[in-house]
């Protein structure tokens, strides 16, 4: 992942948190009344990745020309893979499509865990990527809205 992913993205502030101690505490609105003190790793999905706003945009900007990929076979497969559709738009292999008004696009994936959602997105119109980081641990957050609006 450093050589493959890291590297070309130059992503010189994410790590694995096996490399960090986990130290999460505060606050988390809707779920729990109280502080929240728990180890990350509780719900995590695969990987174990720390990152920061500017790196997470730098993935994104580096993924969309296919810096990961061999070649541009390898990224029009993945753009363009069988989708399924879902409440917003369409979903595969780890991408979500969301229609825009005017025939723009967001190309990306966003989720959630106790006290934070996420979001990163590419505006295939406006070649423009959005980071969404929120201290928020209810559905229906205003991400999508936001993004609708640039």
């Amino acid at each position: 992942v450093k050589r493959n992913i890291f590297g070309p993205a130059n992503m010189t502030e994410s790590s694995f948190l096996t490399q960090k101690r986990a130290s999460v505490t505060g606050y988390a609105t809707g779920v729990w009344p109280g502080p929240v003190a728990m180890p990350p790793s509780l719900a995590w999905s695969a990987g174990e990745i720390l990152s920061t706003p500017r790196d997470l945009a730098s993935f994104m900007w580096s993924a969309m020309r296919g810096d990961f990929f061999d070649g541009a076979g390898t990224l029009r497969l993945w753009l363009d893979a069988p989708y399924h559709a879902f409440d917003l738009g369409t979903y595969g292999y780890g991408l979500m499509k969301i229609p825009l008004p005017g025939g723009r696009k967001l190309i990306g994936h966003a989720g959630q865990t106790f006290g934070q959602q996420s979001a990163l997105f590419y505006d295939t119109a406006a070649d423009m990527v959005y980071v969404w980081l929120e201290n928020d641990s209810q559905l229906g957050s205003p991400v999508l809205s936001v993004m609708q609006m640039a």
